[in-house]
């Protein structure tokens, strides 16, 4: 039940205050500011981005591959595509894995999390989430997860899509192991020495 009169009763915390309408639910907001800001300042806060020339008809999906509990907390494409979020990682043709980089342009983190990117693609699993242009599912996934991401193309071209998922780290970061975008490989270096 929605309840938009003051927590607490006549003379209350005002209905402004609260973070949910249902009663039960209710919590008081703690700050004006996004969520997203903070994790900015607190070097939580990522994105990773890939794009592709995409022909009509077909598909592109961006598999994530988190490496700490995280929070996805939004998806954009550079265009009023339609954008469907996935429990499971998709299949097609993979065209690079990309790695996330830090929203604090003053911090040289580099978060763990990887994205693939698959074209003429096929969803796997179920749609959680969708939306046009820009979702903001507020999806929490950790490792061993596989969110992905799926933009059709039904323009009647090719388009070149880019993909861009700006998540939250909120959890410790397992180890990586394996080889990443940025992994140098030394013709002398003996494989297991890189994970």
């Amino acid at each position: 039940m929605i309840n938009t009169a003051p927590m607490g009763g006549n003379g209350g915390i005002p209905a402004d205050f609260s973070s949910y309408p249902y009663i039960g639910q209710r919590r008081i907001k703690t700050s004006a500011d996004s969520a997203m800001v903070e994790a900015a300042l607190n070097d939580t806060l990522f994105t990773v981005s890939g794009s592709y020339a995409v022909l009509d008809g077909e598909s592109l999906s961006f598999n994530l591959y988190p490496a700490s509990d995280l929070i996805v907390r939004a998806v954009s494409v550079d265009g009023d595509y339609q954008i469907l979020a996935y429990n499971d990682h998709a299949t097609g043709s993979a065209d690079g894995i990309f790695t996330a980089i830090s929203v604090n342009l003053i911090a040289d983190d580099i978060s763990p999390t990887q994205g693939q990117l698959f074209y003429n693609s096929t969803a796997a699993g179920s749609v959680f989430f969708s939306g046009s242009g820009s979702i903001m599912p507020a999806a929490v996934a950790g490792y061993g997860d596989k969110p992905s991401f799926l933009v059709p193309n039904n323009t009647g071209a090719t388009k070149t899509i880019r993909i861009t998922i700006t998540f939250e780290e909120i959890g410790p970061r397992e180890p990586l192991f394996g080889l990443t975008s940025s992994t140098l490989l030394q013709p002398t270096t003996e494989m297991s020495n890189y994970g």
